[in-house]
């Protein structure tokens, strides 16, 4: 390319590199180098240049297939670091964007360009047609037309999507001013959209008209570019063609490219080489003359990047190529060690270890040895991100897991000095998916894996800032074991006494105290009294040394939590010295948080509910309760909800004017459902609905007022929960899932809707106004989207009165979330009902299973169904165990029950 050619493209580019950046992945490397260095000079006005920025090995050879290597040099001004930022971005053909880079000083003229702008448009590469412009897009337009036609182009083009065809192609006349050949480049990125969106009849037209570039509207100095572009072009054509027309008239133009030359089309041959044997292959066409002429492109050999570890994970994600996978780790792993690059080794041993291990299948002749492989090279990796993300076969586990196994991970955990830290974390995190998966016998070996987590707990003191992330993670491996292996809890308790008696006394910071406390509340049931109540002195003692101005609530909040718990509330029941500590203590820090006041009142409520209403203790409350009254009419705060329930668990404290005010927020969130924005605690609003049913006698007591005076307060938020099922009937996506800056869901979560219906039943009951209630629901319930959460909430509050109503019929017509749900409620009523309902109620339950499922609760049914002497027929049993097919357990456990309820053997 001559100086001169050069120098025309660069002032192209100069006026032309937004919409440029945008569609740069059809620039080969040569020009990509041309438009990163003239964007570098037009945002640096001139004073900047590429070479000030990176070292580079500039691309040399053929155009189209050459290799730009560069590496960003030490620069101290921050245009200098985002530019870096920018020519990186615009420079990687794959990955997410990262960094974020400074807009437009106010210095700057509104004409120029700011590292800002160019960020936006390199990002706008990777948009498709729906997305709409920000704010900080429209604002970069103004100095780049060819921007503007660009955006309009792709506005239009994504209108069009689901319009009549003209509307799509009215996207060439946002062009027409746009020079050639970025006019073609852009018309051919708007059919790349089109067939991104699997449109390929627009992303066909659009091909075509990208061909016709006038060879007069294009200088020499494109010649190369255009001639390459249009080898582009005519593949993407056959792509298309092979969507629209089908493989066998895609084919033949794909041969033709392909049995180009390498010295004269390099790029064009190798590119449809691929396609054209695919093709050809699937058109079923005369195969005898086929020749497998795909070429091989040699990256160099040298290069670390070149050995990515990238496509033997994708081998990995298909059963079908797990052989070769495991050959494709082996081979990456050996060049990267040759070459002595160390990261890119670590990630490719955790990556092949991870492979390993989730390929493992047990028992098997090569399943031990790939367990202890699997296991040595996640460790050797140090990467605790992916050795989270493993997937553990629990069959392998119980099969492989043993003495041998664990001293294999300690040993290669500690192997390598350098290494240690990286791989100390990943052994706990290792350590930890295995207490998961262990069965509950092997004692032996939960109690080893516990001590060493426990050693590893105790690591962070006066320790690296990598020892104490391990000591802490060690610790938060520790509390979620306790809580989903409790039967292990038992064998390290007497050890993690002394753990957090020896870090309260020491101190600890807020990272460390928010672990110890999450520690001690998980073990605390399985702490003996006396533990218990030193672990509860220790940290009070604590405390004592602390100031509420002084601590962050990330710490006081878990130890109050320990210290109002059931467990210390039941070993201090005795010990009035001890629970007058607890109570200041919690007032104490609780009152120290502005923001916590409705924490408080909750944690005062489950350690000692009188305490709300001593004189005392109502006074100190009173700034909380003023705090609490501020939100509790806020309906757009998503904690609305915690202060209105507050308010209300403290009648004493919050007067008959804060109680008027948690109901009048009450009100005010529910009657948001007729707005546009429904309050964003609509969803948890039924809460406040449970406790004043429940504690509608305690309430009025609390507000010196009569039962029936309280309840005309309640009328008119009874009257609003009425309104609100109606409202629901029409806009069942207020109950919706809700999230900042994604729009709401169209469908509401079952849960919350059966949590919404129980609630308002139960409101109806304590006031007298059930019937009205259960039409609004049943009106309601006539939208399929709202039915199964009614239905659920009203029968299983049938069940739960005092007379149970069961309605036998109505389970012929249940959904499986409906029936299975009620189940456990429906079972526990069988021995109250006479004999005769009993053996009704268990026929309708097991013609209605063996419909829904199978299902793990259906052992119940059976069960019981076998004792009452019931039956079904064959037909019937054979297809529910042929769904049962893709369940091996369930339907070995299974089988013996049905054929206990069949006339002849279950095949098995």
């Amino acid at each position: 390319m001559s100086s001169s050619g050069k120098d025309q493209r660069a002032r192209h580019f100069a006026s032309n590199c937004l919409a440029w950046a945008v569609v740069r992945h059809f620039l080969d490397a040569s020009l990509l180098r041309e438009l990163a260095e003239t964007a570098v000079g037009s945002v640096g006005g001139g004073e900047v240049s590429l070479d000030r920025l990176f070292e580079e090995v500039v691309p040399s050879g053929p155009a189209e297939l050459g290799t730009w290597i560069l590496r960003p040099k030490r620069v101290s001004s921050g245009r200098d670091r985002d530019l870096q930022a920018c020519v990186l971005a615009l420079v990687r053909t794959g990955g997410t964007m990262s960094g974020q880079v400074s807009g437009r000083d106010a210095a700057e003229r509104s004409d120029s360009l700011s590292p800002r702008d160019l960020w936006v448009a390199i990002e706008l590469g990777g948009a498709d047609l729906g997305r709409r412009w920000s704010a900080d897009t429209l604002d970069c337009i103004a100095s780049q037309p060819s921007f503007r036609a660009l955006l309009e182009a792709m506005r239009r083009a994504g209108e069009g999507r689901d319009a009549e065809f003209p509307q799509a192609v009215s996207a060439l006349d946002a062009l027409s001013e746009v020079d050639q050949p970025l006019r073609a480049v852009i018309v051919k990125h708007i059919g790349d959209l089109f067939a991104s969106a699997d449109d390929w009849i627009r992303a066909r037209y659009f091909y075509a008209q990208a061909c016709h570039i006038p060879s007069e509207s294009v200088g020499e100095c494109w010649s190369g570019f255009v001639s390459t572009f249009r080898g582009i072009l005519e593949q993407s054509i056959a792509a298309a063609e092979a969507k629209t027309l089908g493989a066998r008239e895609a084919s033949v133009r794909l041969r033709e490219i392909a049995s180009l030359g390498l010295a004269h089309e390099p790029l064009r041959a190798i590119n449809a080489a691929p396609d054209s044997l695919a093709l050809t292959l699937k058109a079923g066409d005369d195969r005898s003359g086929l020749v497998d002429n795909r070429g091989v492109v040699v990256e160099p050999p040298l290069l670390g990047p070149t050995h990515s570890v990238s496509r033997a994970v994708l081998a990995a994600s298909s059963r079908n190529h797990l052989h070769h996978a495991q050959l494709m780790f082996w081979e990456t792993l050996r060049r990267q060690i040759a070459l002595g690059v160390v990261a890119a080794s670590d990630g490719t041993r955790a990556q092949f270890g991870k492979f390993l291990i989730g390929s493992t299948d047990a028992p098997s002749g090569s399943g031990r040895p790939a367990f202890h492989a699997g296991t040595r090279l996640l460790i050797e990796g140090g990467d605790a991100i992916v050795a989270e993300q493993v997937d553990w076969p629990r069959p392998a586990v119980e099969a492989y897991l043993d003495d041998g196994a664990l001293d294999l991970a300690l040993s290669t955990s500690r192997g390598v000095p350098g290494a240690a830290e990286d791989r100390e974390a990943v052994l706990v995190v290792v350590l930890e998916k295995w207490l998961d998966l262990i069965p509950p016998d092997r004692t032996g070996l939960a109690r080893a894996i516990l001590g060493h987590l426990l050693s590893r707990a105790r690591g962070g003191e006066g320790g690296s800032a990598a020892a104490r992330r391990t000591a802490n993670k060690s610790r938060e491996a520790l509390a979620g074991l306790a809580l989903r292996r409790p039967e292990f809890r038992k064998l390290a308790a007497s050890d993690v006494v002394p753990l957090i008696t020896a870090a309260m006394r020491s101190g600890f910071g807020i990272h460390d105290g928010h672990t110890l406390f999450g520690v001690a509340l998980a073990f605390a049931s399985a702490f003996d009294p006396d533990a218990l109540r030193d672990v509860v002195r220790a940290v009070l003692d604590a405390f004592d040394r602390l100031t509420p101005e002084a601590s962050a609530w990330v710490i006081v909040r878990p130890a109050v939590q320990l210290l109002v718990s059931k467990d210390t509330k039941e070993a201090a029941r005795h010990d009035a010295t001890l629970r007058r500590r607890i109570a200041e203590m919690v007032l104490r820090f609780g009152l120290g948080q502005e923001s916590e006041a409705a924490t408080l009142i909750f944690a005062l409520r489950d350690f000692d509910p009188p305490l709300l209403n001593e004189p005392e203790v109502v006074t100190r409350l009173r700034p909380a309760i003023e705090d609490l009254r501020e939100v509790a009419t806020n309906i757009r705060r998503s904690d609305v909800v915690d202060k209105i329930v507050a308010l209300l668990l403290a009648p004493a404290a919050s007067g008959r004017s804060g109680v008027q005010d948690a109901l009048s927020g009450l009100r005010e969130v529910i009657r948001s459902s007729a707005t546009a924005q429904p309050s964003i605690a609509i969803s948890q609003a039924y809460e406040p609905l449970i406790l004043l049913a429940a504690e509608k006698e305690t309430l009025a007591a609390g507000l010196s007022l009569d039962e029936e005076e309280f309840e005309t307060w309640l009328a008119p938020l009874f009257q609003d929960a009425l309104d609100f099922w109606r409202r629901l009937l029409e806009r069942p996506s207020v109950l919706a899932p809700f999230s900042i800056g994604v729009p709401r869901a169209a469908e509401p979560v079952p849960a919350t809707v059966h949590n919404w219906a129980y609630a308002c039943e139960m409101l109806a009951a304590s006031l007298g106004r059930t019937e009205d209630m259960i039409s609004a629901l049943h009106l309601a319930a006539s939208n399929p989207l709202l039915r199964d959460g009614i239905e659920l909430a009203l029968l299983t509050r049938a069940l739960a009165r005092d007379t149970p109503e069961i309605d036998v019929e109505s389970i012929r017509s249940e959904s499986r979330l409906v029936f299975y749900g009620a189940l456990g409620d429906r079972m526990a009523h069988l021995d109250e009902l006479p004999p005769g309902k009993a053996s009704e109620l268990v026929d309708r339950l097991l013609e209605r299973c063996l419909v829904l499922g199978p299902h793990g609760l259906d052992a119940a049914i059976l069960v019981t169904a076998a004792k009452l002497g019931s039956s079904i027929p064959a037909g019937t049993r054979d297809d529910y165990l042929q769904r049962a097919q893709a369940d091996r357990d369930l339907r070995q456990s299974l089988t013996p029950l049905l054929e206990k309820l069949s006339d002849r053997p279950v095949p098995r």
